[in-house]
């Protein structure tokens, strides 16, 4: 195994989408993410767990916006979902850490969070998201307080898998393939078969290594299929992180509570558009927000803006209306 062989299936897997063959885009896609994830047991060995973890995620959410783009919602937020509780535990591990690294650590990791959140909002999954964006809120307040434990709140919980997620989620972890070892020597023996003929135990080895990547290639067609059914099964069944958001949410742990008019407001920024997430108490809305001040939305835009307005309430000689009004 070698980057090589990711990097290719990757290249293929583009050039299979492009033509309009998704499906096998998707396998290759599949193939790409399994060789990464046993390259990823391999540099925690070296370099230790916490960077195989994190490389890990990185491959997961990669992978998951791959799979959305090609169609596949399913796999997209199970995978997703992976690499949120996989950055639980990891949170889990870190907490004890100074605040300035846990402060580091947030930051490079508030993206996973956020991709989960907007896939769940394109699916109009809005309890949900708002869940996925309190594990990162809580963990905030959770910090805020001094890490005092009666403010954990959400910040290491993991996100549950309904059954037809934990088989899809199964199905993706036990794809394995063929051992580039055992090629690469299947191909030496063959092409010396060529040239000169093979010893008795030459030959001997070779049928050995052709059955066995025999069986390997009929696990791993196998581990597609199941992989690919597992997705299809995921239609219409209940997803228990909705019932578990639907239960615990803002609108009924709070906005239910208070006789006042209130609402709650979630911003959630994605690189080129803001979604918001308007909860009442009988209700919610969610708005998209792809162009701002006349100009397509960007969050490096957003980001200007804020550091602007950052910069003109800190100085008691400006009047800071005009600019909040922006």
């Amino acid at each position: 195994l070698s980057m090589s062989l990711v990097n290719a299936a990757r290249v293929y897997s583009s050039a299979l989408q492009a033509s309009g063959d998704t499906d096998q885009s998707l396998e290759l896609e599949l193939t790409a993410l399994a060789a990464e994830r046993q390259l990823d047991q391999v540099v925690g060995l070296g370099a230790g767990p916490l960077q195989g973890k994190l490389t890990t995620v990185c491959h997961l959410s990669k992978a998951s916006e791959r799979a959305f783009g090609l169609g596949s919602d399913g796999i997209a937020l199970v995978l997703a979902k992976d690499a949120i509780n996989e950055l639980q535990d990891i949170r889990r591990d870190l907490s004890a850490i100074p605040e300035r690294l846990q402060g580091c650590f947030r930051d490079l990791v508030a993206d996973n969070y956020r991709w989960l959140a907007d896939l769940l909002v394109r699916q109009n999954r809005l309890s949900e998201a708002e869940l996925v964006l309190s594990l990162l809120k809580d963990f905030e307040a959770f910090q805020f307080a001094g890490r005092d434990a009666d403010f954990t709140g959400d910040s290491f919980r993991q996100l549950p898998y309904s059954a037809a997620e934990q088989e899809l989620k199964n199905a993706l972890d036990a794809l394995q393939l063929p051992s580039v070892t055992d090629v690469r020597q299947r191909e030496e023996l063959l092409a010396k078969e060529q040239l000169q003929g093979l010893t008795q135990a030459e030959a001997a080895r070779l049928a050995d290594i052709q059955a066995r990547l025999q069986a390997a290639e009929a696990a791993y067609q196998s581990g597609l299929k199941r992989i690919i059914e597992a997705a299809a099964n995921l239609k219409g069944n209940a997803d228990p992180v909705a019932e578990l958001a639907e239960t615990e949410s803002i609108q009924k742990t709070l906005l239910g509570k208070l006789k006042e008019k209130a609402v709650a407001i979630h911003y959630l920024v994605m690189p080129d558009r803001l979604n918001i997430i308007l909860t009442t108490p009988t209700d919610r809305k969610s708005v998209t927000v792809r162009t701002w001040n006349g100009a397509p939305f960007t969050e490096a835009g957003l980001n200007e803006k804020l550091e602007e307005y950052h910069a003109v309430v800190s100085d008691p000689g400006y009047d800071p209306k005009k600019r909040s009004r922006q």
